[in-house]
């Protein structure tokens, strides 16, 4: 099923205050629109390395945690 979800461009702040004041929760083509500002995604954290991807002196530290003997 489609979201439906479109991003638009304004030349000024104004004509987007604008646009979001007369067309949020106006209905077009039977479908209500909810407008919104769009937001920066959040930094990815960083995914932890596999055991098998630590150097030998990281495997040796109290933070790794293991069910294998190293």
């Amino acid at each position: 099923m489609p979201l439906g979800i479109g991003f638009i461009t304004f030349e000024t702040s104004e004509s987007a205050i604008s646009a979001f004041a007369e067309m949020d929760r106006t209905f077009f083509q039977g479908r209500k629109l909810h407008i919104k500002p769009a937001e920066k995604k959040p930094p990815a954290a960083e995914p932890e390395p596999k055991p098998w991807e630590l150097n030998p002196e990281q495997k040796n530290n109290e933070g790794f945690k293991s069910e294998y003997k190293v």
